[in-house]
């Protein structure tokens, strides 16, 4: 009998061992919440400086990034083509120092936590974000809108008001897509 409780007690410390030993290596492959460029990785790609309600103050400009959301149509022709939603960001720009801020098409571009780029669309749930940057002095605001293929979970939308600097913006895609916005 002593025996006989030897070998369970053995083997079920074996399997609470396997499962310990799995559980703890899954938490480190999350690399401590560091996102992942992989495919299928859960978090926004590359490095990111925000994430939706936080603002970012750099040299000579202040963005706030108000929030994100996800749809498969915002009505009338603006309709996602099969197999692709859109992601549209809401930020304000503001320009708080003496020369131009960029706001062209190229300025902002989405990464996909797949390693894809979302594809810029014309299309918004409200008032598109201005093709050019605020004077100094003043801001805009607006929404710009990208195409991503189903499942994508995650992204990063990088700003780069001037050459010489980039501002990072990565977030989750919301668990609901709807099927059409309306503001």
């Amino acid at each position: 009998m002593t025996r006989n409780f030897s070998f369970r007690r053995a083997a079920c410390g074996a399997v609470v061992g396997i499962l310990v030993a799995a559980l703890l290596a899954a938490c480190g492959e999350s690399g401590g919440g560091a996102p992942s460029s992989g495919a299928g990785a859960a978090g926004p790609p590359g490095p990111v400086d925000a994430e939706p309600g936080a603002t970012v103050e750099r040299e000579g400009v202040t963005v706030v990034f108000h929030e994100v959301g996800a749809a498969y149509s915002f009505g009338n022709f603006d309709n996602a083509e099969e197999g692709f939603f859109f992601i549209s960001a809401l930020f304000t720009v503001r320009n708080t120092g003496s020369g131009s801020l960029d706001l062209g098409i190229e300025s902002m571009t989405l990464e996909t936590s797949g390693g894809g780029r979302g594809e810029l669309r014309q299309a918004a749930p409200a008032v598109r974000l201005a093709g050019a940057g605020p004077s100094p002095g003043e801001e805009t605001r607006g929404w710009r809108s990208w195409e991503v293929p189903n499942g994508t979970t995650a992204a990063t939308i990088s700003y780069k008001p001037r050459p010489d600097l980039e501002i990072r913006f990565g977030f989750t895609v919301p668990d609901e897509i709807r099927d059409r916005w309306r503001v």
